[in-house]
This record gives C-alpha cells, sequence and structure tokens, in this order.
C-alpha cells in the first residue's frame, strides 16, 4: 500500500499537496500601499546565503539613498542604504533568525538624495534582448538581488548559466501559495512592466528558449494581464495551476511545468531549469531601469490582529514593530507575529527585528487564532505520507532525527525535505515534524555525523539538536482557522477529516 502511495506521488506531479484555506481576501483586491518616510531604520548585514557582509560605513558617516553600506564576501550579495541619514550604530542586533548579526543603523536626516547603481557596462543597446549578458549579471550583483521568495540565494549566481547542462528554460515563480501573502499578486498587477523587462534581462543572461510564468489560479487578474502582456514575446508563456501548498516549491515547480525530476540532492539547474520568484525579476527590471538596488519590497501585513490589512512597499530594515503600528496592530493583544507565511514563516519573539530583503509578510495573531497545540502520540496513520510533496516519511525522519541516528535520516531522504510544514499541519497529534527535520538538517550541515541522541516529546529538544535549530519555535506556526479544511489532490480520503482533533 505505502509502496503504491509512493509510485503514485512521484509519477503524478499534481498528487501532493494541500488545499488550505486561502486567507487572502483581505489584501489581494487592495493597492500596495506606502508609508511614511520612517525614522530609523536597522539594515542586517546578512540577507544572504553565505557570510554576512563586511561594513563599509562606520559610526558617524553620512550615507545617501542607494549608497553601497555592505560589501559581500564569498558567495553573498551587497547591501545598500534604503534612506538618507547618518549611521548611529554598526553592531550587532537581533536577527529574524533568533541570531545576533551586524547591522548598520541608520537615522533619517530628511533628505531626499539618490545615488543610483553603475549601468555603463549593460551595453548600447536600448532593449533586455541588446543587453551585454555579464552585464546584467554584474548589475544584479551589484544591486544586491536575492531570491525574495525567501531562500536569499544571490541571484546573479543563479543567473549564471552551466555548461553542463545549459539552461532552457526558466520559470518566474508567481505561485504564491502560502495562506494570506499577496505581495507577489500585488507586484504581479501593479508592476507588470518592471517584472516584464527584468524577465526579458534574465532570458538574455541564461541564454534560454522558454520562460514560463507559474501562476495559481487563484489570481485572475494577474493572469488576464501577464497574457496579454507577454504576447509579442518570443518564448514567454503564462502557466496557470492548481492553487495547492506547496506549489511554489522550486522542485515541485520544476517537476509540473517540466516534467523533469530534480535529483536528490540536487538543484534545478541540474536538469537544465532556472527559477526565479516574479519579485527578484521585478527587483531585476527596477535596477536595470533606474538604477536603484534592491532598497524596498512589497509585505503583506495581515492576521486577525492586523485592523487594517493591506500590501506596503516597506524599506528594507524597518523594524516590525513600526509595520504593526502603521497597520493598526495593538501590541497588547498580540500572541505570535510570524516572518513570513503561516507555513514556512518564523515567528519572532522581539518586535525590533527587521524586515530582510525575503520577508513577504508579517502576520499577527491573537490567542484566537493562535491557539497552543499539545503534541500527542504518533498514530502511526501516514497522513504525514499522503500530505508530503517530496514523497519522504516524515514521523520516521523525526524518530531517526530525535533518537541522533542522522546518517539514516539522510538515506531516508532528509536533505530532501523542503521544509514546507505540510506534515505538522496534517498531523492530528499535532507533532512537531517539521521542526524536527529542520532541527536534524541543520545538526547535518554542521556536525556531519554527530552522536546525540534525545527524546521525542511534544516540542522539540534542546541539547546539542537544539542548539543548531537557530531559533526556530517549538510549535508549526499555523494560524489557519480550521485544519479540517485542507485535504489532498486526488486522494478520496481526506488528509485531516472534519472535526479532527
Amino acid at each position: 500500500m505505502f509502496a503504491a502511495a509512493f509510485v503514485e506521488r512521484i509519477t503524478n506531479p499534481h498528487h501532493s499537496g494541500l488545499k488550505l484555506p486561502q486567507q487572502k481576501a483581505a489584501t489581494a483586491g487592495k493597492a500596495v500601499k506606502r508609508l511614511p518616510p520612517p525614522e530609523r531604520l536597522i539594515v542586517s548585514l546578512w540577507q544572504h546565503a553565505g557570510e554576512p557582509c563586511s561594513p563599509l560605513v562606520q559610526k558617524g558617516d553620512r550615507v545617501i539613498r542607494g549608497q553601497k553600506i555592505g560589501e559581500a564576501r564569498g558567495l553573498g550579495a551587497p547591501v545598500h542604504a534604503p534612506i538618507c541619514g547618518r549611521v548611529v550604530a554598526v553592531e550587532p542586533r537581533l536577527h529574524p533568525s533568533g541570531l545576533w548579526i551586524p547591522a548598520v543603523v541608520i537615522e533619517n536626516d530628511g533628505r531626499d538624495s539618490f545615488l543610483p547603481l553603475d549601468r555603463s557596462f549593460l551595453g548600447d543597446g536600448g532593449s533586455p534582448e541588446e543587453m551585454n549578458p555579464e552585464g546584467i549579471r554584474r548589475l544584479a550583483r551589484e544591486a544586491g538581488l536575492v531570491g525574495m521568495g525567501g531562500g536569499l540565494f544571490p541571484s546573479y549566481v543563479k543567473l549564471t548559466p552551466r555548461d553542463d547542462p545549459r539552461p532552457d528554460f526558466l520559470i518566474l515563480n508567481g505561485c504564491e501559495c502560502e495562506p494570506y501573502l499577496t505581495c507577489d499578486h500585488r507586484l504581479m498587477v501593479e508592476e507588470t512592466p518592471t517584472l516584464l523587462w527584468g524577465a526579458r534581462a534574465m532570458k538574455r543572461a541564461l541564454g534560454v528558449s522558454r520562460v514560463v510564468i507559474a501562476i495559481e489560479d487563484n489570481k485572475p487578474d494577474a493572469i488576464a494581464l501577464l497574457r496579454q502582456m507577454v504576447r509579442g514575446l518570443p518564448g514567454f508563456e503564462v502557466r496557470v495551476l492548481p492553487s495547492l501548498y506547496p506549489q511554489g516549491a522550486e522542485r515541485t515547480l520544476v517537476r509540473t511545468i517540466t516534467g523533469r525530476v530534480v535529483p536528490r540532492r540536487g538543484l534545478p539547474a541540474d536538469v537544465g531549469v532556472v527559477v526565479h520568484n516574479v519579485a527578484t525579476a521585478s527587483a531585476l527590471g527596477r535596477a536595470l531601469l533606474t538604477g536603484e538596488p534592491l532598497l524596498q519590497r512589497i509585505v503583506t501585513v495581515d492576521g486577525d490582529a492586523v485592523a487594517e490589512p493591506a500590501n506596503y512597499w516597506v524599506p528594507i530594515g524597518l523594524p516590525v514593530r513600526e509595520l504593526l503600528k502603521a497597520a493598526g496592530v495593538d501590541e497588547s493583544a498580540l500572541r505570535q507575529v510570524i516572518l513570513g507565511g503561516p507555513m514556512m514563516g518564523t515567528a519572532v519573539a522581539d518586535l525590533d527585528v527587521p524586515v530582510l530583503k525575503g520577508c513577504g509578510g508579517v502576520l499577527a495573531f491573537t490567542a484566537r487564532a493562535s491557539p497552543v497545540d499539545e503534541a500527542g502520540p504518533c498514530l502511526r496513520c501516514g497522513r504525514c505520507l499522503d500530505a508530503c510533496p517530496q514523497g519522504l516519511a516524515p514521523f520516521q525522519l523525526a524518530r531517526l532525527v530525535a533518537a541522533g541516528r542522522l546518517d539514516q535520516a539522510v538515506t531516508w531522504g532528509l536533505a530532501d525535505c523542503v521544509e514546507c510544514g505540510s506534515c505538522a499541519y496534517s498531523c492530528p497529534s499535532r507533532r512537531p515534524l517539521v521542526q524536527y527535520l529542520r532541527m536534524g538538517k541543520a545538526a547535518w550541515r554542521e556536525h556531519p555525523r554527530p552522536a546525540v541522541r534525545t527524546t521525542l516529546p511534544g516540542t522539540p529538544p534542546t541539547g546539542q539538536l537544539g542548539a543548531v535549530s537557530n531559533g526556530i519555535p517549538g510549535a508549526q506556526p499555523r494560524a489557519l482557522p480550521d485544519r479540517g479544511t485542507s485535504e489532498p489532490v486526488n486522494q478520496e480520503q481526506e488528509v485531516i477529516p472534519q472535526g479532527a482533533a
């Protein structure tokens, strides 16, 4: 039975996925708002995969909007000043990960100067198709572009084509499958020309023949607009996908769009595919057209504690507290604040942490919408297997991680976990499965063969495995009102029966 289920999950790209409560209506139809100029920003020097940037400024320096204030070391992306002002501190500040990371604190001085990026190396052509491919990659690096869907991988690296295999497919991810989040939706509607300008430049840099913009079917306005505007663009196509979670996961998206299967512990580039978020494409388009580095992004602010749910253009480095205040949040009523979506986001304990380049949402919930779950024993029901888009056995992997048997967990596919949270969401016993898998992956990266053993209580353990969890909360952020409404695709039985406890 389980063997047949595994084969079905691997061969049917639409089989795995959850139909979650969408919770997008409050913000999907509203235009993106602008915030008043911030008084102070905390620009973290770690907003990408890799080592933190080296500061280029010191306390007392004056900076101009667009000025580079942090230089990337190795594989990384620089950071820039989102406002004009005076540097009041260069010191460790609390990061959304729970770590203390060096940051540049800038106090606004009210000036409106702007230092654009140098674009002279792009060539003499006026259109993206005529630009120098190496110049496009260089600009992506100088602009500090990273994966804005949350991956934070430096974009210039993914815009550098491999020789073997040579990429032939670019997917622009506009699925936005997390509940509540509509930042990409609004961007596709309001910033369409800029997005497509960046997409054309990506196509040029990679030398691919096909570009597919993937959108879930719950965004009809964005679908209609993009279909109209890609007419006449050679190789461009808009592909509409079912509204499932996690439809936007890279591996799932590659398999759904191209039919190619990313190998275990591999990357989409291994099968000739490159995936970028639509917000990253838009940021590249803005850099090409105006010389603006990545200084701001659209952020969804929603949740039952939010008086005025909306999308906002937010400067990078704005403290979460200031964003919530602008949205009419009463801090005294808060139980939980999540950066990102309710499935893959990070719960934060300090509202003074800054908004990062990859933060697409700030969700604020009261105790009513964010109850604390008590974990029970594993029932061996197999619902986590049905929910896993990678065809893994999350309950077994969690037990192996808890027992310190990481070698065996990796053999069973631990590294293939995309940390989507579908397993924890589907578990009727409320077991923190995805937290165990995150901890196991972190432990494996830091200690390839750690000899540790821990118990398997309802919440993640402390000790060596707990120490490398980087502040992952002990309970999966759900904040979805009815778990009983989720169901697997192409299944006769629901993942969570109605009324299941």
